[in-house]
């Protein structure tokens, strides 16, 4: 654990998180307490929603009516820490299975999934008993989230959805009104982010769950805003044996993941890779450390990292490879390692 010790004491928070990666199956969410649904209609359009919480996990679904269009969509909220790649598949009593993959995932760590609401869904919604989610873990075990489509007393979607919209939005609705502010209110992010501040490059080796559990070692380096929070993170990953060395990048959310991420060295064109998992407020990419790539990272200048937000404009992160204090990512891969 002496590698994750010394990131946590360099007030590394984003890399800090590469210790959550390989962390051990979460506890299934099967057993949960669940809210009411509950309807609300408000700036051009109504959603039927319910949540459960399920230790310190929360989960929410919602159906999603704009009054201007005819496409509808069913949102499925799930946390943060999930295989994102495998996407989700949602159940209904013992009907086949509906998959449907992550869009994004919120700051405040919720990871959302759309489904089309097809007039099919809908009637079975109204008419199903349970509701299940399925996802992957980051140890790629399957973990199941319950919600109640109805109750004994016969509450539950279906009289929600086709009765009058909640005047008394309460707690739940203001948080999924939060939530559906990334669809429906585009962020005006700007093309460019540029950290106010940046960690020199460094280098720890030792044995961690970053590496796997394994022996090996990290070259890193963050940018921070103005407030001194992580804006973007990369890190080389070589565990020993040199085999199997990632390259792994992490940005802030929200982002549109199924575009993935890019990363360009002075100018050269790009690698891709996509994201895996997001938490708090950051999601990571990683892409293979080839020979090539890590060659070119010693002999760059500056590393550009690309993604897509959710206006579905590009957005760069710059990450200097080297500077002026004679600092470099060649120098402190190849130097010896921090203590």
């Amino acid at each position: 654990m002496r590698i994750l010790q010394v990131i946590a004491a360099a007030g590394l928070a984003a890399l800090g998180a590469l210790a959550a990666v390989h962390a051990e199956a979460q506890a299934p969410a099967e057993s949960s307490i669940s809210s009411p649904w509950a309807k609300y209609c408000g700036r051009e359009l109504c959603f039927t929603g319910g949540e459960a919480h399920a230790g310190q996990q929360v989960f929410a679904a919602v159906l999603i009516e704009p009054e201007n269009e005819s496409r509808k969509r069913f949102r499925i909220v799930l946390p943060a820490r999930l295989q994102l790649q495998s996407g989700t598949r949602l159940v209904i009593d013992s009907d086949p299975s509906i998959n449907g993959e992550y869009v994004t995932c919120a700051p405040n760590g919720g990871c959302i999934a759309d489904y089309d609401a097809t007039l099919g869904l809908v009637a079975r919604l109204k008419t199903g008993r349970t509701l299940k989610i399925h996802a992957l873990d980051l140890a790629n075990t399957p973990i199941t989230f319950s919600l109640p489509l109805s109750d004994a007393s016969g509450d539950g979607f279906r009289t929600a959805s086709e009765g009058p919209a909640s005047t008394d939005p309460g707690a739940f609705a203001e948080r999924q009104k939060k939530l559906m502010a990334y669809a429906h209110t585009l962020p005006d992010a700007p093309m460019r982010w540029e950290a106010s501040t940046y960690s020199p490059w460094k280098k720890f080796c030792g044995k961690g769950q970053a590496l796997k559990g394994g022996e090996g070692c990290l070259t890193f380096k963050d940018g921070r805003d103005a407030a001194g929070q992580p804006v973007v993170a990369a890190t080389l990953m070589e565990p020993a044996g040199d085999s199997g060395k990632l390259f792994r990048f992490t940005l802030p959310a929200p982002l549109l993941l199924r575009q993935g991420a890019h990363v360009a060295i002075d100018g050269q064109p790009p690698v891709g890779g996509a994201f895996f998992t997001c938490f708090g407020g950051g999601c990571m990419a990683d892409v293979e450390a080839t020979p090539e790539l890590v060659t070119k990272l010693k002999s760059g200048h500056m590393l550009q990292i690309e993604a897509v937000n959710l206006a579905g404009n590009t957005v760069t992160f710059p990450l200097p490879l080297d500077d002026a204090s004679g600092n470099s990512f060649q120098k402190a891969n190849e130097g010896p390692a921090g203590r």
